[in-house]
C-alpha cells in the first residue's frame, strides 16, 4: 500500500486513512483549473502528484460508478465529464471522519486499487496508415497452390510470408460440395466446383457469377431483419403486458417517455423487455434487427432516463387518502398502518475477488446477491424502494443506510416481521409504532395471546410478500436471476423503474 495521501485544499484535513481521495487530473489545463479554485494567484505545481477528497463533491451525483463501487469495490471512482470540486472550498466539512462509503467499502476498495492497476493491460491499436499497401501472389502447383503476402510498410520495408494450400478432391461417395475461395474480397466470386463423371476422372472447373453470393445474403439478412423487427413491434404491441411489464390501458405512456427523456421508441422498447424478460443481447439483436453491441449501448444509456421517469410513481402518499383507500381486513385493528416493509435478494454471479465475495455472500439465500429493502401501503403501493446493498448486510443495517426512517413522519404505523426487531428504538426515536410478531425463544412455550396475535399481524403483512412477488415477474429481479458483475452499477435503477410499473398496475387489495 501506497503512503498516507492529503487533500489539497487548503484547511482540509482529510487523507486516505478518513476518506476517498481522487486524483487531481494531469492534464494541463485541467489541472490549472482545479489549482485556481483554491490556490488563486500560487504557482501552478504541475508535476506534484496532487489529490482531493470526497467531502468537496457532490456525492454520488458527480460520480459516474458510485453504486458499482459501494457493493461491490476493486474500482477506482471515476467523475463525470467536466466535473470540478465545487463543496466546502473555503472550510472543511462539518464531519471530517466520516465517509460516504462505509468502512468495509472503503477497505476493500484501497485494497484493490493497486491489484486493479497492475492488472489493467495495455490495448496495441493497429492503424490502417501504418500499412498502405498489400500485394497477394498465388502460384499454384500440381497438389495445390502457394499464396505469398508482401506488405510494404512506410519506411520502405517490405515482409512477405507464404502458405501452401493442398488442393484435395472429394470423395465419389459423398455429394460433391461447393468450395468457396474468396481470397481478395474482389467485385466477383470465382465459384469453383469438382464434376465426377462416369470413369472417375475430376474435371475442375471455374464459372465467374455476376451476382455475387456475399450481395445475395446480404439481401436476404436484410429482408430477414426488416421482418423480424416489424414481427416483435406487432407482438409488443398485441400484449405488452407479457413483453414488457407494461398493462395495454397505459401502453401510451411510452410515447411521453420519448418527449419527457428524449429517447427513442426503439430504446425504450429494448430496455423495458430486456429487464421484463432477461434475454441475452444477442437474442434482442436478432429480434430488433441490430448488433449486439447497439444493443448494450442502449440499455446502459436508457436505463438512467428511464430511472429518472419511474421514480415519479414511487411516492408515499397522504396519511387521509391512505386511510380512505385502505383495505377491509385492516380496518378492524390496524387502521393506522401506512407501510409494511420486507427486504428481498437478487442473485448475481460470484466475484473473483475473495473480500467481496464474502461481502454479497447471503447466509439465508446462500449464494452471492444483492439486497433490496422494500416498503408498501396496505392497498400495495410500492412507496419506497433502496439502492441495492451487499448481501451480507443485515435487516437492521440496510433500514438505517437507505433513508427509510427519514421518510416516517410522527405517528406512522409500520408492520414488518420478527427479524426488523432490532430497529425498534430508531422507529420509536421518530415517534412512530413498530408492529411485528412477537419473539420466539428456544425452549419457551408462546402464549395463547402470543399465536393469536402473530397470525393476526402476518396475515396481513403478508401483502408486502405479493407485492415483491409482482416486482419478481420481471426477470432481471428474480430470486436467481445470476446477474453478471457488470451489472452493477444499474442494478439499484433497474429496481426503480420495475417498482414504477408495478405501480401502473390493478392494486393489488382494493
Amino acid at each position: 500500500m501506497s503512503s498516507v495521501k492529503k487533500c489539497y485544499i487548503p484547511n482540509c484535513h482529510n487523507t486516505t486513512e478518513n476518506k476517498v481521495l481522487i486524483a487531481v487530473p494531469k492534464n494541463f489545463t485541467a489541472r490549472r483549473i482545479w489549482w485556481e479554485l483554491v490556490h488563486n494567484g500560487k504557482p501552478l505545481e504541475p508535476y506534484a502528484g496532487l489529490f482531493c477528497c470526497e467531502d468537496h463533491f457532490d456525492v454520488p451525483a458527480d460520480f459516474e460508478n458510485w453504486h458499482y463501487v459501494k457493493m461491490m469495490g476493486g474500482t477506482p471512482l471515476r467523475l463525470k465529464k467536466g466535473v470540478i470540486p465545487h463543496k466546502y472550498l473555503d472550510e472543511p466539512k462539518g464531519k471530517p471522519n466520516e465517509s460516504a462509503l462505509t468502512d468495509l467499502d472503503k477497505k476493500r476498495r484501497l485494497e484493490n486499487i493497486e491489484r486493479f492497476k497492475a492488472s489493467s493491460s495495455k490495448r496495441v491499436r493497429l492503424l490502417e496508415q501504418d500499412i498502405p499497401s498489400i500485394h497477394l501472389q498465388d502460384t499454384a502447383s500440381e497438389s495445390g497452390r502457394f499464396i505469398a503476402i508482401q506488405v510494404h510498410l512506410k519506411d520502405g520495408n517490405v515482409y512477405t510470408r507464404t502458405k501452401f494450400i493442398e488442393i484435395v478432391p472429394p470423395s465419389p461417395i459423398k455429394p460433391s460440395k461447393r468450395v468457396m475461395l474468396d481470397m481478395t474480397k474482389s467485385l466477383s466470386v470465382a465459384s469453383t466446383q469438382w464434376v465426377t463423371d462416369q470413369a472417375s476422372e475430376y474435371i475442375y472447373t471455374t464459372e465467374t457469377s455476376t451476382t455475387t453470393d456475399s450481395e445475395v445474403q446480404v439481401t436476404r439478412d436484410g429482408s430477414n431483419k426488416g421482418k423480424r423487427k416489424d414481427s416483435t413491434f406487432y407482438y409488443i404491441e398485441k400484449n405488452p403486458r407479457l413483453y414488457l411489464g407494461l398493462p395495454s390501458d397505459v401502453h401510451s405512456i411510452i410515447f411521453k417517455i420519448c418527449s419527457h427523456q428524449q429517447l427513442y421508441h426503439d430504446e425504450i422498447l429494448i430496455t423495458l423487455k430486456k429487464i421484463r424478460l432477461n434475454d441475452p443481447y444477442s437474442r434482442l439483436g436478432i429480434d430488433f434487427g441490430v448488433s449486439t453491441t447497439h444493443i448494450q449501448r442502449t440499455f446502459m444509456k436508457a436505463v438512467p432516463s428511464l430511472a429518472t421517469f419511474m421514480q415519479n410513481f414511487i411516492f408515499w402518499p397522504n396519511p387521509k387518502i391512505i386511510e380512505k383507500l385502505l383495505p377491509i381486513p385492516f380496518r378492524a385493528r390496524y387502521e393506522k398502518v401506512q407501510s409494511i416493509i420486507n427486504c428481498f435478494e437478487v442473485e448475481i454471479e460470484k466475484p473473483r475477488n475473495p473480500i467481496l465475495q464474502a461481502a454479497t455472500w447471503s447466509d439465508y439465500k446462500k449464494c452471492n446477491t444483492v439486497k433490496f429493502l422494500i416498503s408498501c401501503t396496505p392497498n400495495g403501493l410500492i412507496n419506497f424502494i433502496s439502492e441495492g446493498f451487499s448481501g451480507r448486510i443485515s435487516d437492521k443495517d440496510i433500514v438505517r443506510q437507505s433513508g427509510y426512517i427519514d421518510l416516517l413522519k410522527s405517528g406512522t404505523h409500520i408492520l414488518a416481521d420478527r427479524g426488523f426487531k432490532h430497529i425498534h428504538s430508531d422507529i420509536v426515536r421518530k415517534d412512530c409504532v413498530l408492529i411485528r410478531p412477537p419473539s420466539a425463544s428456544i425452549g419457551k412455550k408462546s402464549s395463547k395471546e402470543e399465536v393469536q396475535l402473530s397470525k393476526q399481524i402476518s396475515c396481513l403483512r403478508i401483502h408486502v410478500e405479493r407485492v415483491i412477488r409482482c416486482v419478481r415477474e420481471y426477470q432481471m429481479l428474480k430470486p436467481h436471476a445470476c446477474l453478471n458483475n457488470n451489472y452493477m452499477n444499474v442494478i439499484s435503477l433497474v429496481a426503480v423503474i420495475a417498482c414504477g410499473l408495478v405501480n401502473l398496475q390493478v392494486p393489488l387489495l382494493v
